[in-house]
């Protein structure tokens, strides 16, 4: 109870009496007031650094100040804050302009925080020479972020231990995160665990949050997601919003914990007071799919609206894909292009690649492949696998850029790695007719079986027609219809019109035009020219409908149109 009373804000009095008690010096009351801040237990040691700031004690004024600007147990207040570093630096104490450089840098003034971390420096160096906690944590960040000095990772690792090895909660969990992702160190999970863990055990909702993320997804421990979500727990009782998210989603799925979809709404509000913005988009998905509480395109609308006004531009694209659809906005194509613009611009990579797609289909626009290529490039490079089709695709028919066989098969293999079926079936259409590359029918049929198992309807449609013509395989015709039939009932209309062929010449099966008209109507309704001559021969011969010339006559007139 305690810790989470740390962690909620309060208005403190800060006239107190600045008396010593007997045998008690300021450096003695510092150590004092260090215990519990070192603990995040920031509600005991403050009244014990407003005594020592009293007393004239500027490295108090400093961590007063850090915990104003901050918001730790007392309101943040960035003037108050402001007022604590200023006061440091009168007593002597250079951290606060390392203070005050944090405030500039919240307010966007680059050089002006460079400035004031420069000025910082000398009296950092000079406690963390003495291996004070807080100094050697300020030299590791300033060191780790080229604060006023030149950026030297190897030094902000060997200052952050020092100050980790004391206990320093941020120390010890910037350590963790410089060895999870392998930045200036080699890549380690299991010293990432361990930092993380020992943060965590000290109070730091960080390292709670960061030791549960190590369980749920098993790095540099055995995965164990029931342990991950305790730990979730433990960091979401502080109000800590990742952990929050983190843990709603678990509720939500039923992830490590038993399937709670209330419980992991409300935690996703509780993250949203803190404007958390993936809870926001989280909250604005659920709606608008109608995952686990009844479809509400506004509700989504309005989630997504929030998110976006805070920055969160997955929720500006979220938008656009709105607008795209027409769900629950009307449907405005230029809109929809002017949100994933903006996305885009913000780095957001999908962002890159609706812009492409629209280009590339002509919604809302000309078609123009030159700009499609372009912005599916952009995204390509962001490792989307969609994108990395395209270009395959895009390179393969000369499409927005030069033929480029090579460059085909390159992206191809690219958006393989990251699990894209469609390259798959793509590759084996170019082993199967040879583009690029000799005929090798036993390398298509290898690419179609490996796109057929993730369910690829196109390459379910390839492997039928290799069986009806026995290309590099013996004919099974059997096996032909079977595969198209998969493919169509996942909706490939040129499978829909190969299975009504085989239906009404009773190529395997016993001749029934019924279900062949079934078949040629819904290929029909994808505008499948070969659907419409399909129906239109059926109603020409009145097999298994009524005969009708008229409709019969209006079907090849539509199948003509298409084809044109």
């Amino acid at each position: 109870m305690q810790k989470r009373l740390n962690r909620s804000p309060i208005r403190v009095d800060e006239n107190i009496n600045p008396s010593l008690s007997p045998g008690q010096n300021v450096m003695g009351l510092m150590e004092m007031a260090m215990q519990p801040y070192l603990r995040l237990n920031y509600q005991e040691a403050m009244p014990l650094l407003l005594q020592a700031s009293k007393l004239g004690e500027g490295k108090a004024d400093y961590l007063l100040g850090r915990l104003y600007s901050e918001g730790l147990f007392v309101y943040k207040n960035l003037t108050k804050a402001d007022t604590y570093y200023q006061s440091a630096i009168k007593k002597g104490c250079g951290w606060g302009f390392y203070g005050l450089g944090n405030l500039a840098e919240m307010q966007v003034k680059k050089s002006e925080a460079l400035s004031l971390y420069e000025k910082s420096l000398e009296s950092v160096f000079q406690d963390a020479q003495l291996s004070n906690p807080f100094a050697c944590f300020m030299l590791g960040l300033m060191s780790f972020m080229g604060y006023g000095i030149r950026s030297n990772k190897a030094n902000a690792v060997k200052w952050y231990t020092i100050a980790a090895d004391q206990g320093h909660p941020s120390a010890q969990n910037n350590l963790g995160g410089m060895y999870q992702s392998g930045d200036g160190v080699d890549r380690d999970y299991e010293k990432a665990w361990y930092w993380y863990n020992r943060a965590a055990i000290r109070g730091s909702g960080l390292g709670q949050y960061k030791v549960g993320f190590m369980y749920e997804n098993g790095l540099g421990t055995e995965k164990d997601e029931k342990l991950g979500s305790l730990w979730y727990h433990k960091a979401a009782e502080q109000g800590f919003a990742p952990a929050q998210d983190r843990l709603a989603k678990m509720y939500i799925n039923g992830n490590g914990v038993e399937k709670d979809v209330y419980k992991g709404v409300q935690l996703l509000l509780e993250a949203d007071k803190q404007n958390y913005t993936d809870s926001q988009t989280m909250l604005g998905a659920l709606y608008m799919d109608g995952i686990e509480v009844p479809r509400d395109y506004q509700k989504g609308y309005e989630w997504y609206k929030k998110a976006a006004e805070f920055g969160d531009f997955f929720a500006v694209r979220q938008i656009g894909t709105m607008y795209e659809k027409g769900e629950g906005l009307p449907q405005d194509f230029r809109k929809a292009m002017e949100h994933y613009r903006l996305s885009a611009e913000a780095g957001e990579s999908y962002g890159y690649y609706d812009l492409a797609l629209l280009y590339f289909s002509g919604k809302g626009v000309e078609v123009d492949y030159k700009q499609a290529f372009w912005h599916f490039r952009q995204a390509a490079e962001r490792e989307v696998a969609g994108a990395q089709y395209y270009l395959g695709y895009m390179y393969a028919n000369g499409l927005g850029t030069n033929q480029d066989f090579v460059k085909a098969f390159q992206w191809h293999h690219k958006a393989i790695a990251n699990n894209n079926p469609w390259s798959l079936n793509e590759l084996g259409i170019m082993y199967l007719e040879g583009q690029g590359v000799s005929k090798d029918y036993a390398r298509a049929y290898d690419f179609f079986q490996q796109a057929a198992r993730q369910k690829n309807e196109s390459a379910i449609y390839n492997l039928a027609r290799m069986y009806e013509g026995g290309l590099g395989i013996p004919v099974d015709l059997v096996r032909a219809f079977q595969s198209y039939l998969e493919a169509a009932r996942l909706g490939l209309s040129q499978a829909q019109v190969e299975v009504a062929r085989m239906l009404s010449n009773g190529t395997v099966t016993q001749r029934d035009y019924s279900k062949a008209y079934e078949w040629y109507r819904l290929a029909a309704e994808q505008k499948n020219a070969y659907g419409y001559k399909g129906l239109a021969h059926l109603y020409e011969n009145g097999l298994g409908v009524p005969k009708n010339s008229r409709e019969a006559t209006r079907l090849y007139q539509k199948a003509e149109e298409l084809l044109k």
